[in-house]
């Protein structure tokens, strides 16, 4: 019994593995394309929706404003912040004439507040193309070009780009790397994507979907818009922003758990079998080693995946 069971769990790895291997062979990576002249040159608006993010917030408008694509506007929305979030807007505001901000100092009936956020910041756009942010994104100063110009050539609806970590604690690190692994994953084996680090959608699509009216309490808001617009019948593509697109969620695995609290269960598809298979699965001890060895080496997330592949069919073909 046993021995069918590991069998069946094994083949299932196997399959998991499959899936990521070939799929991940297939995605875009941002830094690899190289744009020559656009066809077109669309106005891009920038939707930034920021709540208490003073730490990050001047040096991520910062990164959008330095832009090399002219045609664009960021619009900065403060989602009722209680630390000095909308005054850095507000001086930046006024430095540039492309930046406006938006203050949000209640939350309507029957909205979750990103979701009201990017929603209000979205109808005061102008743009033939909305990038929906976070507030503590950094983008190298070509990111927007190399990502229209791909859209264009791809005549894609909906771009989404997986950001690359910028640091944090070495639990974090640890967390983030399977985390990234298993996101990824679950992205190819859905059929459809949305990152709201990176999250660049045509007004048409956006306007056809029912903007985020339609996923107004949805906590994964970004993930549940690139499923409408796949449904929709639009064109999407999912890639790695590695080497323009930069995030840090979290310092530590403390922030790492205050913050799935907001969107784990939404993420595994409402389903506490994917949680506790997942996040419950144990480690055993004299396995932290070789955990250590796979983390540290270059490709920190491959190799992280390595390590799981090791354990579980390792663990699991033990009688």
């Amino acid at each position: 019994m046993y021995t069918i069971l590991s069998v069946l769990i094994l083949l299932a790895v196997l399959v998991i593995a499959s899936q990521w291997f070939f799929g991940l062979r297939k995605l875009m990576v941002l830094k690899n394309v190289q744009p020559t002249s656009l066809t077109e040159i669309p106005l891009i608006s920038i939707v930034v929706a920021a709540k208490n993010e003073q730490r990050a917030i001047r040096q991520s408008l910062q990164s959008m404003l330095n832009q090399t694509y002219g045609n664009m506007e960021i619009i900065a929305v403060n989602d009722r912040s209680t630390d000095a979030t909308g005054e850095i807007i507000n001086e930046l505001a006024q430095e540039y004439d492309k930046l406006t901000p938006i203050h949000i100092t209640e939350m309507p009936v029957g909205w979750l507040g990103k979701n009201h956020a990017l929603y209000t910041g979205a109808k005061r756009a102008k743009g033939e193309w909305l990038l929906f942010m976070d507030g503590d994104v950094i983008l190298t100063e070509d990111a927007i070009k190399k990502a229209v110009y791909y859209v264009q050539t791809k005549q894609l609806d909906h771009l989404t780009l997986l950001p690359e970590n910028m640091g944090g604690s070495f639990g974090y690190r640890s967390f983030h790397s399977y985390w990234s692994i298993i996101g990824t994953w679950n992205f190819i084996q859905l059929g459809h994507a949305g990152v709201g680090a990176f999250n660049m959608v045509s007004r048409s699509a956006y306007d056809t979907i029912g903007t985020h009216k339609s996923v107004a309490l949805l906590p994964d808001d970004d993930l549940k818009l690139g499923k409408k617009i796949q449904a929709a019948g639009f064109k999407q593509e999912l890639g790695f922003g590695t080497g323009h697109v930069r995030i840090q969620w979290y310092e530590n695995l403390k922030e790492v758990v205050h913050g799935l609290e907001k969107n784990l269960f939404a993420f595994m598809r409402y389903s506490f079998i994917a949680v506790l298979f997942f996040f419950c699965r144990p480690i055993p001890g004299p396995h932290f080693t070789l955990y250590w060895h796979f983390l540290c080496q270059p490709n920190c997330k491959a190799s992280t995946f390595n390590y799981n592949f090791y354990l579980c069919a390792h663990v699991y073909t033990q009688p």
